[in-house]
């Protein structure tokens, strides 16, 4: 590709099209929900569990399509499979214009969750680990993820005014076509799953250098079957799915400051107010902990990387123990928002370490259908804790736990990259020159 004379690797527009894919699917499809409930179930007559029961059988059927989405990436024709997917997603959006009650909600759901598992997660670190080099992964997925913060501080207000002026069926409409623009041409005619296909090296692999040839990995692997066998699989899969704790204590934040700070330091309505500001601070930190997760990873090794950002999770713990204050719990919302870049980068590439990128989607498609299914269980764990235990205090004891057991479960993970023996197919050509 030549771009004003200069010869641009395509690697960089599959980038280009990976960071679409993260602004116009994920928070698109499920960050907005707060943003149409209250209109929607005002405008119907129907309650917001009428409304928000899409997600239910969204996660349902999201269960069901992930290991066959991580199967049919690897072996079909990827622009059939993410463009099927995407239609599916645009159709569900586009759906809710017409709904009248939680069934027809629940139908759009059911047809987001199937087509979502082909957009979200499972392309995107397929797509960008085929394509760039291992020693610049770690940058290119932590820029590519990390636009989903930006991507939600952009869409709430501006799809918050739509609904208040136009109306919501329109601007589910609007919503539909804009997931349409974005995703649609780079899933018709741009992705491609291997450098292979257009006759390239990926990004960072140098034609007759050994050592570089080694970064790349899109052709070597172990097999799900014996992956699933192996400790470091296990260690990995348990770390993600108790890493959906971040996701939960984020959405506990409101009742958090109000055990907190109410009424000592401020009234229970001045502490749900001053909550949105914790929920904004946790999206900044998000966006900080995965471009940061990915940039360090880049220059560190992955051991000192995953140390640091496990000591900033555990210290939002120790931050809601020992400081309760609005300064505090600013602090633990900036700290609790890191965790995303060991949920979007650390775990994904770890498990690229581990297994190679041959049979990458079908072995972390098990991961990233567990720890979806435990996000949105996670919350309600949350709230029967503190129903049990008296006392956000008391859950969050419990939680600082947890995080000793994901980083134990981490660094054995981590400890066994290299001694799993991976098969080679001999198909790229930056292996054949090893």
């Amino acid at each position: 590709m030549t771009v004003g004379g200069k010869q641009i690797h395509y690697a960089w527009l599959i980038f280009v099209g990976c960071c679409l894919l993260t602004i116009g699917g994920f928070p698109l499809v499920y960050s907005l929900l707060a943003v149409y409930l209250l209109p929607v179930s005002s405008g119907l007559g129907i309650n917001t569990a009428d409304v928000s029961i899409w997600l239910s059988a969204d996660g349902l059927a999201a269960l069901a399509a992930m290991p066959l989405a991580g199967y049919l990436l690897q072996k079909k024709n990827i622009n059939v499979c993410m463009t099927v997917g995407a239609l599916l997603t645009i159709a569900g959006i586009a759906g809710f214009a017409f709904a009248a009650n939680a069934y027809h909600f629940i139908i759009c759901g059911l047809f987001i969750g199937f087509g979502m598992p082909y957009l979200f997660g499972l392309a995107e670190v397929m797509l960008i680990g085929n394509w760039f080099a291992v020693k610049y992964q770690g940058r290119v997925l932590g820029i590519s993820m990390g636009c989903l913060g930006l991507a939600v501080a952009v869409w709430s207000p501006l799809f918050t005014w739509l609904v208040q002026n136009l109306g919501f069926q329109t601007t589910y409409l609007i919503n539909a076509a804009l997931v349409a623009v974005l995703i649609l041409p780079w899933t018709l005619f741009v992705f491609k799953r291997d450098p292979a296909d257009k006759n390239l090296l990926p990004y960072g692999v140098e034609e007759g250098h050994s050592d570089d040839a080694l970064e790349a990995d899109a052709h070597v692997g172990m097999r799900p079957g014996k992956a699933f066998r192996t400790v470091g699989f296990w260690m990995v899969y348990i770390a993600a799915c108790t890493t959906s704790i971040g996701m939960a204590f984020d959405n506990h934040q409101p009742s958090i400051a109000i055990e907190f700070l109410a009424p000592d330091v401020m009234s229970v309505d001045a502490a749900v107010s001053f909550s949105g500001w914790l929920l904004s601070c946790y999206g900044i930190g998000q966006v900080a902990g995965t471009f940061g997760f990915g940039w360090l990873l880049d220059r560190m090794k992955m051991k000192p990387v995953y140390g640091l950002f496990l000591v900033m999770f555990a210290a939002t713990f120790a931050v809601w123990t020992f400081w309760h204050s609005q300064a505090g719990l600013v602090a633990a919302a900036l700290l609790l928002g890191t965790h995303n870049g060991l949920a979007t980068v650390g775990y994904p590439l770890l498990i690229r370490r581990l297994f190679g990128g041959k049979y990458y989607s079908r072995i972390y498609s098990i991961v990233n259908m567990s720890t979806a299914f435990l996000g949105g269980l996670a919350t309600t764990l949350v709230s029967l804790s503190y129903d049990a235990l008296g006392s956000y205090a008391n859950v969050i004891m419990v939680a600082f736990c947890l995080i000793c057991c994901i980083a134990v479960c981490s660094f054995v993970a981590m400890s066994r990259i290299g001694k799993y023996k991976w098969e080679d197919d001999g198909c790229a050509p930056a292996l054949q020159q090893v």
